[in-house]
């Protein structure tokens, strides 16, 4: 497996990062802060395609959350494109709950050129306030529903 690569572009106002390789925890750090950067720079509509990807893991989808969250607190918004369905990668996402927490597009042009507005972030109950131990996923606010 390889190092992770980043290209980046832009399309129909929206930057694009296309990601290649190993989002695996030797990689992350690189990843997050060029990815921060980026927001940090007035990104706020970026389309994160990450269909050349060989390997995500944990650490790696924690660097999607920490990036969406950061685009967020901005005003911004977080498209992702995942790898084809049946991929070890693909598997791997949808097991974190990608589907559930992202705006998912088969193609980063089909991500750039959607027209619909971001759908507002709902705020999700904490743990405390339910007095019970909230599932992961349970603690992420949906980008859409």
């Amino acid at each position: 497996m390889t190092t992770a690569s980043i290209d980046f572009g832009q399309s129909n106002g929206w930057s694009t990062v296309a990601l290649h390789g190993s989002l695996a925890p030797r990689d992350v750090a690189v990843v997050r802060d060029r990815l921060l950067r980026l927001v940090a720079a007035g990104c706020r509509h970026l389309v994160l395609d990450l269909s050349g990807l060989e390997r995500c893991d944990a650490a790696g989808f924690a660097v999607l959350i920490a990036t969406r969250r950061h685009l967020a607190s901005r005003g911004g918004e977080l498209r992702l494109v995942l790898p084809a369905p049946g991929t070890p990668v693909r598997s791997a996402l949808s097991a974190f709950g990608a589907h559930q927490v992202f705006d998912i597009h088969p193609t980063a042009e089909a991500a750039a050129s959607d027209a619909r507005p971001a759908a507002p972030l709902q705020r999700r109950a904490t743990a405390r306030e339910h007095g019970a131990r909230a599932s992961v996923l349970g603690a992420i606010p949906r980008q859409r529903g």
